[in-house]
């Protein structure tokens, strides 16, 4: 979508009459309302802002912890010296599920796998969500 139509612009439709000659007799402009009122923009907009906050790996939300002693900055000499700034997160869950993984794979670790039967880590999969100090 346009960020015109975001804004609220709608075109204007003209739709042109001729009679059975064929000769023009007028034309019926129709102006519709617009699909997006303030509301509906605020609601969108506060929609992305809550998507930014989710993690792109796990998509829990809230659970992002900027790392800022990681951030970079990147200059693209090639494109007319653009620069990016490349920040760092940690993700809470991704983290926790990272450790638990770990310990996992390490307790299995030496556990022969037998021919035609699944190991203890096939298909396993791993999902974690945060939860209040109260929950722990």
């Amino acid at each position: 979508m346009s960020p015109a139509i975001f804004e609220g612009f709608v075109p204007a439709e003209v739709h042109e009459h001729y009679d059975a000659n064929d000769v023009y007799t007028g034309k019926t402009v129709v102006r519709r309302e617009s699909e997006w009122d303030d509301d509906g923009r605020a609601s969108a907009l506060g929609l992305a802002a809550w998507e930014a906050m989710r993690c792109p790996s796990c998509r829990n939300y809230d659970t992002l912890v900027p790392i800022p002693t990681a951030t970079r900055h990147v200059t693209w000499e090639e494109h007319g010296d653009r620069k990016a700034e490349v920040v760092q997160y940690r993700c809470i869950t991704c983290g926790a599920i990272d450790v638990v993984r770990r310990d996992f794979t390490k307790k299995h670790e030496k556990k022969e796998p037998v021919p035609g039967h699944a190991a203890p880590a096939d298909g396993r999969i791993f999902l974690a969500h945060p939860i209040d100090a109260e929950e722990d």
